[in-house]
């Protein structure tokens, strides 16, 4: 049996939401916001590593980030982008009217802080490969997927770096127990990664990172902790996992493999917002939304 890290990632989510995608085959609505920004600061990255932005001026990336927008927002809602977040203000005798800033707006806004600071900050990095497909047989089961980016660091040796663009930062349990992140590093370990059409194994553990793009942004004023123009936080978090984590982890994940196997399919809505977030609930006919939340969020996995 063969699945990959996007169908187990779903699985968790919904088994009802797994069920509608991969065996009633229904297609996922337009994509959100979220999504376009997460894969936009993808594809920046690569061309920063792959040479097309190496050594350019913050206004080129700036325009490059730009061309890129369009494109990822081609199949997105309209009326999404157009939500007004920030209300504008008139002017006043001291002050120029500002205009409103849209969803839209503000999200692209984020897309050229990040890829500006990221190319400051990681020009040094040595990446040896950019979304390398990898698979990884445990048990009966072969899990595929792909990793963002691999890095070998003088000191610490083998890096997995995982990217995550969300609104929000996840919690720690989360980060703990988060699948992709343990199958990542099970893959460097035990699994077999494609490069240029051959198949290469790693053998070791490597020391495992989430980098979080909000914490590129800056502070706008000045508070106890933290200078206006300071980074929000560092946007390397370890994420490390230990042989014991990840022999523990190969029982975690053929016990959620079994249920895809099974055929078990219970709505099992385990995010915030409830169903608002899931590209599959317009098929479904047991929708649940939390109006206190639906609002606010915008949450999304990273690949």
């Amino acid at each position: 049996m063969q699945i990959s890290i996007n169908e187990i990632e779903l699985y968790m989510n919904c088994p009802r939401a797994y069920k509608l995608r991969y065996h009633d085959c229904i297609e996922a609505k337009k994509k959100n916001l979220s999504l376009c920004k997460s894969n936009a600061i993808q594809r920046v990255v690569q061309q920063i590593h792959g040479g097309i932005l190496e050594n350019v001026k913050a206004e080129d990336i700036e325009l490059f980030c730009e061309n890129i927008w369009q494109e990822e927002i081609t199949n997105t809602d309209q009326e999404e982008l157009d939500t007004i977040v920030i209300q504008e203000k008139p002017a006043t005798s001291k002050k120029e009217a500002t205009p409103a800033i849209t969803k839209g707006q503000r999200a692209l806004e984020n897309l050229k802080t990040w890829a500006v600071h990221y190319a400051e900050l990681e020009k040094e990095a040595q990446v040896i490969y950019s979304d390398v497909p990898f698979e990884d047989t445990i048990g009966d089961t072969t899990f595929t997927g792909t990793i963002s980016q691999i890095r070998k660091h003088p000191q610490e040796g083998w890096q997995v770096i995982v990217f995550n663009s969300c609104s929000q930062l996840p919690g720690f349990a989360y980060l703990k127990r988060n699948f992709s992140i343990s199958l990542y590093a099970h893959a460097l370990w035990q699994g077999l990664l494609e490069v240029n059409g051959e198949k290469i194994s790693i053998g070791e553990i490597p020391a495992v990172y989430l980098y979080y793009f909000p914490n590129l942004e800056l502070y706008k004023k000045s508070n106890g902790k933290s200078q206006k123009g300071d980074l929000k936080g560092d946007p390397c978090i370890p994420v490390h996992r230990s042989k014991a984590d990840l022999l523990q982890f190969e029982y975690e994940i053929l016990y959620v493999a079994s249920g895809i196997q099974l055929g078990f399919y219970p709505m099992n809505v385990s995010r915030p917002g409830g169903c608002e977030l899931c590209h599959f609930s317009h098929g479904c006919h047991e929708v649940t939304i939390d109006n206190a939340v639906k609002n606010s969020l915008e949450l999304v996995e990273s690949k």
